[in-house]
């Protein structure tokens, strides 16, 4: 076993010589059995070890012995060891969650914020390859694709281990779960920790038949067994294949996308149609996958439902409305796909917009100064990004926002008002991009649609005594 523990973690470097790690420990026979390899491992490797253990509160007294049960452990073996619990039931009703993705949860909420704490940059469980074949098997019931049926990577990211002591810190060390006994069988970890002569706690809710999981484990797996008595290491290879499958794909789908990106800042990505359409369908769901990764900071998959009507809005060819699902929105011109991240939705006002520079939103920089700049020269003027505006004529506070339904101005060298949306389709601003654009604003009149047209009510003439120049700028990549 220590052999093949040894071959495992070079296999997959999951960490080297010097390394602290966080293991955390559930008092069951795998934790101990993970305990007990990496504490023979610690002299010759220079391993720090910590453990961690999370109290559910879920089987009264049974729960409180597991926890003793840890600190007694590792207090044997001269391991620090810290305890966390929570109300996991009560959170899981808050939250309208089951009781298995509450716990894991916050469980794995606490275990993060123990190693940032320690200093750790792994943190080491006790998944085995009979977990990897049960995560399988649900994933498949479950009708998963090839990231879900590659299971549980032996090495995957889970945060940062330490934060920056300021903005001009190097960046924060990456913090990664390990999953060391993963080539290991059920039977084998037995084996082990009968030879060594460990003791262990046992869970008697993981008997429990009305779990899922248990279910699985408990009927399902003994079924397959009658077909292949060697069904946990058949799915663990698939889970392996697989695997390798999502990596080629995920690395395929990167370097199409970065060849039809043309344009992407925060909450926005913006894709020439022509060339990603010629890829195989599977490539394009990967690349918009990833583009949502981009966008949206990481912060999960594209919601099912978008998977379900995305393809079908492109073919429809609409380009006057978007296909929003979740968080995402997905727009198309003749030529274009955009998607776009929620977060990066409507503004409310900028307050106050007094004279001098003032940040807004997607990179968007607004300046107002005073000027002295003769009229026949505001005349001449063709730049969208500069107005002027006779200060005089204002009878308040400036403020910035962007559009709300039913806004109008009345357009300097026009009569009468126009809906603002109208005014910036005459000007060319795709639909998707309508929400965004600054409007200037003073009492009830809009003062300028930044970069596209200031208000009649304000224009500069030869009475005017005091003038002020409005000017826009973005940063080139569109972000703050």
């Amino acid at each position: 076993m220590i052999e093949q523990f040894i071959a495992y973690i070079r296999e997959h470097d999951l960490f080297r010589s010097g390394t602290r790690i966080l293991v955390a420990v559930s008092g069951g026979i795998d934790s101990v059995v993970l305990v007990d390899l990496l504490a023979q491992l610690a002299p010759e490797w220079r391993l720090e070890l910590y453990a961690a253990h999370y109290n559910h509160q879920l089987r009264g007294a049974d729960s409180d012995g597991d926890e003793a049960f840890v600190h007694a452990l590792c207090a044997e073996r001269a391991i620090p060891c810290e305890t966390g619990r929570g109300e996991v039931r009560a959170w899981a009703r808050q939250h309208r969650l089951s009781l298995e993705t509450a716990g894991r949860t916050l469980r794995y909420a606490f275990l993060q914020e123990t190693a940032r704490r320690r200093g750790c940059t792994v943190i080491a469980t006790g998944h085995h390859a009979g977990d990897q074949a049960e995560t399988v098997l649900d994933r498949l019931i479950r009708g998963a694709g090839a990231r879900g049926l590659a299971g549980i990577a032996p090495r995957s990211p889970a945060a940062s281990a330490r934060e920056p002591a300021d903005a001009a810190a190097s960046e924060p060390e990456p913090l990664w779960l390990i999953r060391p006994l993963l080539f290991a069988s059920r039977t084998a970890i037995t084996v082990w920790a009968e030879a060594r002569g460990l003791t262990w706690r046992e869970d008697a809710s993981n008997r429990d038949r009305r779990i899922r999981r248990n279910r699985i484990r408990h009927e399902l797996l003994p079924l397959l067994q009658t077909y292949n008595p060697r069904i946990e290491s058949a799915l663990c290879r698939t889970a392996d294949h697989l695997r390798e499958t999502e990596a080629f794909l995920c690395s395929a789908a990167r370097e199409a996308l970065d060849r039809c990106r043309v344009e992407e800042s925060w909450g926005k990505i913006v894709i020439e149609k022509e060339p990603f359409l010629s890829y195989f369908i599977i490539l394009q769901k990967y690349a918009l996958q990833e583009a949502w990764r981009r966008i949206s900071g990481g912060t999960g998959d594209l919601d099912a439902a978008f998977w379900k009507g995305w393809h079908r809005f492109i073919a429809a060819g609409r380009t006057d409305r978007a296909f929003s699902v979740g968080g995402a929105e997905l727009w198309q011109t003749e030529h274009r796909l955009v998607l776009l991240s929620a977060q990066r939705g409507g503004h409310g006002p900028i307050y106050p917009a007094f004279p001098g520079r003032t940040s807004l939103w997607d990179g968007w920089t607004l300046e107002i100064k005073a000027t002295d700049l003769p009229l026949e020269q505001i005349a001449k003027n063709r730049d969208p990004r500069l107005a002027w505006i006779d200060g005089d004529r204002l009878n308040g506070t400036l403020w910035v926002r962007s559009l709300r339904a039913g806004d109008r101005i009345h357009p300097l060298g026009l009569h009468g008002h126009k809906k603002v949306a109208d005014l910036l389709a005459e000007a060319g601003t795709p639909v998707y991009e309508r929400s965004r654009v600054p409007l200037l604003w003073c009492g009830e009149q809009v003062v300028w649609v930044c970069g596209i047209r200031s208000g009649e009510p304000f224009r500069v003439t030869a009475e005017t005594t005091s003038v002020l120049q409005l000017k826009m700028e973005r940063n080139p990549d569109g972000t703050l």
